[in-house]
């Protein structure tokens, strides 16, 4: 009896997480300088989308389905994933390299860096990288990177740099403890 009654409150409860996370935008009005948190257009997109998700003879909410190219987005997804292994893969090799072959405080000070950065969540990396480039558009009117893309334009750098960075430490710190490893064996 529980498990009958197990699968269709999860289904109930992933449908309303759906239709809450696609309605989220409605809930904050941004302005210049507030942001204003408003539940009326919140509910009313909700209970809108939920009756036309109900509504099976108009097909409005599967058009959006009709119009998804999952291959497309499949090959962005492992492009940036390839180029994010690319990156820690090239870079940690150099880096542990130059790292082996400093002298001896060089190498302690990079080391303590490169534990310090290993710490350093990927979130607060994302924010920083894009608090830097809307500071500097603001300020400059330059605008360095593409943080989203709209309309077909799709960033890679940054999704690569911020997905990149923990690994990149990790595998710096794994492959210069492997090289004084092999060092101290032989």
């Amino acid at each position: 009896m529980k498990r009958f009654l197990e699968w269709p409150i999860r289904l109930a409860l992933i449908f309303a997480g759906f239709l809450f996370i696609f309605n989220f935008p409605f809930l904050l009005s941004i302005g210049k300088t507030t942001i204003l948190v408003n539940f009326q257009p919140f509910w009313v997109s909700v209970i809108t989308d939920f009756q036309l998700l109900l509504d099976i003879k108009n097909s409005q909410a599967f058009d959006l389905l009709r119009e998804l190219t999952l291959f497309e987005s499949y090959s962005y997804t492992m492009k940036i994933l390839l180029g994010c292994l690319l990156v820690v893969t090239i870079l940690s090799m150099v880096i542990s390299i130059l790292v082996m072959i400093a002298p001896g405080r060089i190498r302690d000070g990079l080391k303590k860096m490169i534990d310090f950065f290993e710490a350093v969540p990927d979130l607060l990396i994302i924010f920083f990288i894009q608090f830097f480039v809307i500071m500097l558009y603001k300020t400059t009117g330059v605008k360095l990177l593409q943080l989203y893309g709209v309309f077909g334009a799709k960033p890679y750098f940054v999704p690569i740099v911020t997905i990149s960075f923990l690994p990149l430490f990790l595998l710096i710190q794994f492959l210069t403890n492997e090289i004084i490893f092999c060092l101290l064996k032989s």
